[in-house]
């Protein structure tokens, strides 16, 4: 015997909200239209449940795997080509630098990593990581150069993340018989 599956999502898509909603059934009709019709004609007295299971009756014949989804209220991507503010810092004076070098732990020491120290030169550095692991006895520290600013602006730009103004997230339900 199958058992009918009702889920909602939301999503910016169709597709984010049936990922999101984690419905296994394939979707394959499309009842918007009759959901609507049937909630303006029996506006109260509506039940989804026993809407859903006309439908697959109607459409589908029963069929068991058969996806049936509902738009209640249509989402909208974010479409923007270059979703980012850039303000650029200008300088007044000439930026002068330091080499220095950073102790980074993670994945391969760059990506991701975190910066555990800093030293002037590469033997506090060493002594610096090896005092370090021998502290937490896991992981590598990998010792990187680098150049710190220390006279003049230390920032030469901040990008921000900036959505389309028109996205927004709609709602969908999803329901079919899983067996």
């Amino acid at each position: 015997m199958a058992n009918l599956a009702v889920k909602t999502g939301k999503g910016f898509s169709k597709a984010d909200a049936l990922t999101q909603s984690g419905f296994a059934t394939e979707v394959k009709y499309d009842s918007t239209v009759a959901y609507k019709k049937a909630v303006k004609e029996l506006g109260k007295k509506f039940d989804l449940a026993t809407f859903a299971q006309d439908q697959i009756d109607s459409r589908a014949k029963g069929l068991v795997g058969a996806g049936f989804s509902i738009t209640v209220e249509p989402g909208k991507e974010d479409s923007r080509e270059r979703p980012y503010k850039e303000d650029v810092v200008i300088t007044t004076k000439a930026r002068k630098y330091t080499g220095t070098y950073a102790l980074v732990t993670g994945a391969d020491g760059l990506v991701g990593g975190t910066i555990v120290g800093l030293a002037d030169d590469k033997t506090s550095a060493r002594k610096q990581a090896k005092d370090y692991i021998s502290e937490v006895k896991t992981g590598k520290v990998v010792i990187v150069p680098i150049k710190q600013v220390t006279d003049g602006e230390n920032v030469a730009a901040v990008i921000t993340y900036t959505p389309s103004k028109g996205a927004t997230e709609g709602e969908y339900i999803f329901f079919g018989l899983e067996a």
